[in-house]
């Protein structure tokens, strides 16, 4: 399914000149197509390239596609949103004027002398080397990345965040600028004293919640607890939440003994390695992006299972997922799923954004999961 130029302006008019095409099923766009005046988000479509000198208006969305590569001349007057894609460069005449999400993909390169006017997100990417000359005017998310040196110059306007890189005290550059703060914890820096010239600098495993102050907070959020993104390490065991537990983004590494989650549990981008069946959860189980590599056996999961671009490499023995499974960007394959797994929603195997894997759009409609697996997913 692919429209024409025509069709292509027809919807951009009617959507404000916004192109929104997002889990459709087009493989590419008009090669005349040249300008959208706003927003083009293709996101979970199984479009592949960009015709040549595009000019958008707005953000580009192209999360979870088979894009591997973009084309020259590309302008974009927002962000540009490539999380858990093929891409592993970008063009040397590329124009970007906001947030640059590069979290999940294949991405090995930048250009030199970059400019990011918003943040720059390069969480769980196997990138080795930053470029010289670069400029985040926001924040530099480098977590769970392959970095181990900076160069010299950099500058950050916002914080740079380090945690889980193999970056060492000898690796920091005599000259560079961050104006936020740089987070350390669970890397290879242990002594922050030489860093003070130039910002706060963080060294610790974050903080550690009492009971008492959980308790004050789910008081508040109506029996959620919610902390995404807050610098917490560790929570109190035999802990209740009568509501979701949101622990996304923390530096929490291990799930606290006796845990009860009567809502949802959502551990996305977490450092959580391991689930053990003393983990109690009501409804769905979110370890998106996260590295998860462990979970129990018989573990019986009351709503879905998302496990997208987690780092488990094979599943529990007698998994059941009453809801959905959602295992696609892991290195799962259809082969792993085992003659005792049970789920009785969908079965989402498809690697939209890794054509590298076994699992692709075309193969998985040619590949039928026996009925006992769940509904096959289209």
């Amino acid at each position: 399914m692919n429209f024409t130029l025509n069709q292509i302006e027809s919807i951009m008019k009617k959507m404000g000149g916004s192109l929104l095409l997002e889990g459709m099923p087009i493989t590419k766009l008009p090669d005349e197509l040249k300008r959208v005046e706003d927003t083009l988000d293709l996101i979970e479509t199984e479009i592949e390239k960009l015709p040549e000198g595009m000019d958008i208006g707005g953000d580009l969305y192209l999360a979870y596609t088979m894009i591997s590569e973009l084309p020259s001349g590309l302008k974009i007057g927002g962000m540009l949103d490539l999380e858990n894609t093929n891409v592993k460069e970008l063009p040397e005449d590329i124009k970007i004027g906001g947030d640059v999400v590069l979290r999940g993909s294949e991405i090995e390169r930048l250009p030199d002398f970059l400019v990011v006017d918003g943040d720059l997100d390069l969480r769980n990417t196997p990138i080795k080397d930053l470029p010289k000359g670069l400029i985040v005017n926001g924040n530099l998310d480098l977590r769970k990345t392959q970095i181990e040196r900076l160069p010299e110059g950099l500058e950050v306007t916002g914080n740079m965040l380090l945690q889980g890189t193999k970056i060492k005290e000898n690796d920091m550059p005599t000259d560079y600028e961050v104006g936020g703060k740089i987070y350390l914890s669970n890397s290879m820096i242990y002594k922050a004293e030489r860093y003070d010239s130039h910002t706060v600098v963080l060294q610790d495993r974050g903080i550690v919640l009492s009971r008492a102050e959980a308790e004050k907070i789910m008081a508040r959020q109506e029996g959620s607890l919610i902390l995404r993104n807050l610098p917490i390490g560790e929570l109190p065991d035999d802990l209740i939440v009568n509501g979701n537990l949101d622990i996304s983004g923390t530096e929490i590494e291990e799930l606290p003994k006796n845990l009860t989650v009567k809502g949802s549990l959502f551990a996305e981008d977490t450092h959580i390695h391991r689930m053990t069946l003393d983990t109690a959860v009501g409804k769905d189980i979110f370890f998106r992006n996260s590295a998860l590599r462990e979970l129990p056996n018989n573990l019986i999961v009351e709503g879905s299972l998302v496990l997208t671009g987690a780092d488990i490499k094979e599943l529990p023995k007698r998994l059941t997922v009453d809801g959905d499974l959602m295992i696609y960007n892991t290195k799962l394959t259809k082969e792993q799923l085992g003659e005792d797994l049970v789920v009785k929603g969908v079965i989402e195997l498809s690697n939209k954004g890794n054509p590298k894997m076994i699992e692709t759009i075309k193969d998985y409609e040619e590949y039928k999961i026996q009925e006992k697996y769940g509904k096959e997913f289209l």
